[in-house]
């Protein structure tokens, strides 16, 4: 799956965050506010927000709790906001030998009523039905509860006797749509389709939404939780750079759609190299300029980069503009010593939907 493909795929998402790196409970707060954080440009009601996160919060959990696999592809999670609809969505690794009990539990949680499941809920408290790790489907009665939807499930074989467990939830978040429109309906089948993609093309991280400092942010605390401290410190810099530069770059030059600069930022694992992608719209005018500074760039030795730079900074005390168009470009080739690769796709007759990618 191409970069460009995953962004036609989220194209629609306010909030598009795919994730299945390493899992850890302080990664739940990042989640929580990259969608509220959301909703609040929305104007989506507090109650609704608010209900939002505690499904994300249960969701996240599971996996935390429940999960065999502590690395990566062996747990996934999912949130995706769209105009009137939310969708969240967790995958963990289960034993085979456990699967028919899972089924049984949420197939009898999806034949209650509201009032059952409350009861479900207070009688399960009451008798302290714990496990070792956590509540003993407490999390699933209250996910029912809160979305008022039946959850979705499936089991997808893994390797060594296990497989995904996809849990699967959705909430309105527009209450003036009866129904969720058809283009905004989501199959869970789709869903793991999804997953099955990003675990092929190595996609750790895929996050789509409007880029500002304060969504950024919380990308950079997920993807530090990946970093081994004992590895080369020197590589894990340039990781983070990376980040940093190309979600500027959208930030600063993507075409501003309804006072909005979207665009996707993918992070991803290949031959023991990470990979940092970006997606974004740009004015069609704009890309033979743009090709030509990053063939020039591609084209330069590691001296000649480093050199490229200086003239580049140099020019730009002098010129505002310079230094808005590409200067950020040319420094992350000089740090990195890669050349990037780079596509412009046509999106409709005055825009571009302009991908690249580098390696660290």
């Amino acid at each position: 799956m191409k970069i460009s493909e995953l962004y036609e795929k989220l194209k629609n998402d306010r909030l598009g965050l795919a994730y299945q790196g390493i899992m850890s409970d302080d990664l739940t707060d990042r989640f929580i506010q990259l969608s509220e954080t959301n909703f609040d440009t929305q104007e989506v009601s507090p109650k609704i927000s608010n209900k939002v996160s505690f499904l994300m919060f249960e969701c996240f959990q599971n996996v935390v709790r429940h999960g065999l696999d502590k690395g990566y592809y062996g747990n996934f999670f999912l949130t995706r906001n769209l105009p009137s609809v939310s969708y969240i969505t967790s995958a963990n690794l289960v034993a085979n030998n456990k699967i028919e009990q899972l089924k049984e539990i949420i197939s009898d949680l999806n034949n209650l009523t509201k009032e059952e499941l409350k009861e479900r809920y207070l009688s399960s408290l009451a008798a302290g039905e714990f496990s070792d790790k956590g509540g003993a489907g407490l999390g699933l009665i209250e996910m029912a509860r809160k979305s008022g939807n039946k959850l979705d499930f499936d089991f997808v074989p893994w390797k060594n006797e296990t497989s995904h467990f996809f849990l699967s939830i959705n909430m309105k978040t527009n209450k003036k749509n009866e129904s969720i429109p058809d283009d905004e309906q989501i199959q869970l089948n789709e869903i793991i389709d999804l997953q099955k993609k990003l675990v092929e093309n190595g996609i750790i991280m895929a996050f789509k939404n409007n880029f500002s400092e304060q969504n950024i942010v919380p990308i950079l605390k997920m993807m530090e939780s990946n970093l081994n401290e004992s590895e080369d410190l020197a590589k894990n810099r340039k990781l983070i750079y990376s980040i940093i530069e190309l979600s500027q770059n959208i930030s600063k030059h993507a075409c501003q759609i309804e006072g909005y600069r979207d665009g996707l930022l993918a992070i991803g694992i290949e031959n023991n190299q990470f990979f940092v992608s970006t997606s974004n719209l740009i004015n069609k005018n704009d890309e033979d300029n743009l090709r030509q500074k990053l063939e020039k760039i591609n084209h330069l030795i590691p001296n000649e980069i480093e050199q490229h730079y200086l003239t580049a900074l140099q020019e730009s005390v002098h010129n505002k503009e310079q230094k808005s168009a590409g200067i950020g470009l040319i420094d992350l080739a000089n740090i990195t010593k890669e050349n990037y690769s780079f596509e412009f796709s046509p999106d409709n007759n005055s825009m571009k939907l302009f991908t690249i990618s580098i390696k660290i």
